[in-house]
């Protein structure tokens, strides 16, 4: 009877306690998540991309130290090839891209000056059409900026954060918060609510037509229902230089997909850098998910999304190391596809609170001593049943 009364003791505690634990959801695929796919013919970094009738544009970027790219090129997923297209008018780096009726608008970055040996920041807007191949001119961003971002909701594109140009400390660049928003209809540009604090460098998409700006360890959500921001969750791993993808929920679940660098940063470049992160964040649940990172270690790279994968192309490639990154750092031409479907998925990890943990080491314990005193006592009396 005493047996009884003690098991299920023991298993009622167990009811009363784990419904307090998240449940755990864990998949495993064996093949390798990563696919690496054809280069790039351009070696570079901080360029824009898009993704038009099922095929990826890589325009612009840096080459290395001041020299500035134009070119355009365009990848087929199908014949794993790349082919030129027409160069963008002005040469550009770290500049904002966005589609819209699929046509690809190229927002601000940094241009070579006038005297060939430096850079400026440009508010200047540049459209290609992928059917004509031809650029067109359309009205400057108001506020010119450098690391920002650029995605439509509601047929109009936002554009956030980056770095200004101050002409008094022309070597600070000083952050941004702005939230800049351009009608395509009219032609102009208005202002918005502005990000709860500055960030350059940082990525962004869109879910459900909200906005997810996405860097360090924070995400920063804009819901232009109620021209209001928020913040999600902040990430287990921190993702310097961030660049992100999202899955439609299509062929892989719904979600944001941020890889970067585990970096401490001093002015435009990281000090010392620790590894590189990739992790996913569930906008429905606001958890977040470590995922496989990348086979080829990089920072200032872009990310396309077709068809629920992830194309991870140029960068630049550097391994973790303690000392102080240089912009001359080797340009990449890599283009790595990551399936999520293939990936190892270990999501709302169980976080046991601090007050079960005693009462079950209490019980259990209780229970082994009962049974190994009730054990002797029938091992004495002969009766093992």
């Amino acid at each position: 009877m005493k047996e009884k009364i003690i098991l299920f003791l023991f298993f009622f505690g167990l009811l009363v306690t784990f419904p307090n634990v998240e449940s755990v959801w864990a998949t495993k695929d064996s093949e390798d998540p990563w696919l690496v796919k054809a280069p790039m013919h351009e070696a570079r970094s901080n360029f824009g991309v898009a993704v038009v009738d099922g095929k990826i544009y890589a325009i612009g970027g840096a080459l290395g130290g001041s020299n500035i790219s134009s070119t355009n090129e365009m990848y087929d997923p199908v014949a794993d090839m790349w082919t030129f297209k027409r160069s963008m008018p002005t040469a550009r780096a770290g500049f904002a891209v966005a589609v819209y009726q699929d046509k690809i608008y190229c927002i601000g970055g940094s241009t070579p000056a006038e005297n060939g040996t430096s850079n400026i920041v440009i508010g200047k807007v540049e459209v290609y059409d992928p059917v004509s191949d031809n650029w067109v001119t359309i009205t400057s961003l108001p506020t010119p900026r450098i690391h920002l971002q650029a995605n439509v909701v509601n047929d109009k594109i936002y554009v956030t954060g980056g770095r200004t140009y101050d002409i008094g400390f022309p070597d600070l660049f000083p952050y941004s918060n702005l939230t800049e928003v351009y009608d395509p209809i009219s032609d102009s540009w208005d202002s918005v609510a502005q990000m709860p604090n500055e960030t350059s460098a940082f990525s962004s998409v869109v879910v459900d037509d909200k906005l997810y700006v996405v860097g360090g360890q924070s995400i920063r959500i804009y819901d232009p229902e109620i021209d209001g921001w928020s913040l999600g969750a902040p990430s287990p791993l921190t993702a310097v230089y961030a660049f992100t993808g999202a899955t439609t929920g299509i062929y892989s679940p719904k979600r944001i997909y941020v890889f970067g660098a585990d970096a401490s940063q001093n002015g435009l470049w990281p000090i010392t850098l620790k590894n590189y992160t990739a992790q996913s964040y569930d906008p429905q649940t606001n958890k977040w998910t470590v995922r496989t990172s990348m086979p080829t270690k990089r920072m200032f790279s872009s990310v396309a999304i077709l068809n629920d994968k992830l194309y991870v192309i140029g960068g630049v490639t550097r391994e973790p190391r303690v000392d102080r990154f240089y912009p001359s750092t080797p340009r990449s031409s890599i283009n790595e596809q990551y399936d999520p479907t293939k990936d190892v998925i270990i999501e709302n990890i169980p976080e046991i609170p601090s007050w079960i943990i005693l009462p079950l080491f209490l019980t259990a314990t209780l229970v082994i001593v009962f049974f190994r005193k009730s054990l002797k006592k029938r091992i004495k009396s002969g009766n093992y049943l």
